[in-house]
């Protein structure tokens, strides 16, 4: 069983109390929502799991875009970011030695919603095309990437692992954005 606290709302207590129930792996680290949300102390670890007592931490995995001072992290969440950009960080994680890639999926994400309540929706083309894709690039990438749920994850083969962030650059990101602009503009006119 795991753990992520929503909103990556936690803090080294949420993790003393998963401890005290059981609970031994927890995902609400994500580098991206550090002191917005999130107040877990990795000790400077961003995508390295990392233990506090019996409790492993398994960031959510987050990638650098932009240049000088735009600079940031972006958490790898199928509704944010692009095909193009979930495969090159899993490439670029094969190649700095990044032992694990934590996505981030709700099944919420496949839609779009005309109201706060979800009574209202219709699935999202541009979210389950990416995610069409990225399940297509797994299972064709199977050798490389192995897909495992929590339940498989043996913790202790992580530590250490910590590399180097994965960047996307500038242009990439800026294309997503301005086409998930539209795909939002879409949803104004739905609702």
């Amino acid at each position: 069983m795991a753990f992520r606290a929503g909103n990556f709302g936690a803090s080294l207590s949420t993790l003393e109390a998963l401890e005290k129930v059981g609970i031994r792996l927890d995902s609400s680290f994500n580098a991206a929502y550090l002191r917005v949300g999130c107040l877990l102390d990795s000790s400077g670890a961003i995508n390295g799991a990392w233990r506090h007592g019996t409790v492993w931490e398994i960031p959510v995995t987050t990638f650098e875009t932009g240049i000088w001072g735009l600079r940031g992290l972006k958490p790898l969440n199928i509704n944010a970011v692009s095909l193009w950009e979930m495969k090159k960080v899993l490439e670029q994680a094969e190649r700095i030695g990044l032992a694990a890639v934590t996505f981030i999926a709700h099944s919420f994400s496949l839609f779009k919603a005309a109201d706060l309540q979800f009574r209202k929706l219709r699935p999202d083309a541009l979210v389950l095309r990416r995610f069409q894709g990225l399940c297509r690039f797994l299972r064709e990438q199977a050798g490389r990437f192995p897909v495992i749920g929590f339940s498989e994850i043996e913790p202790s083969s992580l530590q250490g692992q910590e590399a180097a962030v994965p960047n996307m650059g500038t242009l990439v990101p800026v294309l997503r954005k301005a086409v998930q602009a539209l795909n939002r503009f879409c949803s104004v006119a739905f609702a």
